[in-house]
């Protein structure tokens, strides 16, 4: 049984001054293309986050509705009428309707699981929801700017090696 370094197989760390020039141009496209992608994932992200918070506020009203109905009928006043909604069909078209118990929301949990929960379990779950999001935000973050400084290096040794060309052509 043969003993083999505990390197090998990993990748290796080489200077960008070895590499010939053909070979940091794509490694520029590389960085450039993962730097795109991490950017297109913040956005998403932060997408996320805001509709999110969105529904988190949403529950919150809600929550304070059904307090003010539990108070009112508490008190023995007539309790207010749920405001009207908008019930979304598709993306761009709604109907008008009236929650028949505001106490109780369905969320969508994703990939078609939805959960029944009262306005105040809603809230903590969209608020769990916006941490998750903003911990992945700033691991993306984080990434994209180790992957702005590789760029910013490969582009000055690139710069350089034009500049070494430029100079060795003229002194010719």
């Amino acid at each position: 049984m043969s003993q083999q370094p505990a390197h090998e197989g990993l990748p290796q760390n080489i200077p960008l001054q070895a590499l010939p020039l053909e070979q940091l141009d794509k490694l520029r496209q590389n960085t450039e293309r993962e730097l795109d992608y991490l950017n297109q994932t913040l956005a998403t992200l932060s997408t996320a986050s805001r509709r999110f918070s969105a529904s988190k506020s949403t529950a919150l009203d809600l929550q304070a509705g059904v307090d003010a109905a539990a108070s009112a009928a508490a008190s023995s006043a007539a309790a207010p009428p749920p405001p009207p909604t908008l019930v979304p069909i598709t993306p761009s078209m709604y109907v008008p309707g009236r929650m028949v118990d505001p106490g109780t929301l369905t969320v969508d949990l994703g990939t078609g699981y939805y959960a029944e929960m009262n306005p105040k379990q809603a809230a903590g779950y969209f608020e769990r929801k916006v941490e998750a999001v903003r911990v992945q935000m700033e691991i993306a973050q984080g990434n994209a700017t180790q992957k702005r400084q590789q760029l910013e290096a490969i582009s000055i040794v690139i710069q350089g090696k034009m500049q070494q060309q430029a100079n060795a052509q003229g002194a010719s």
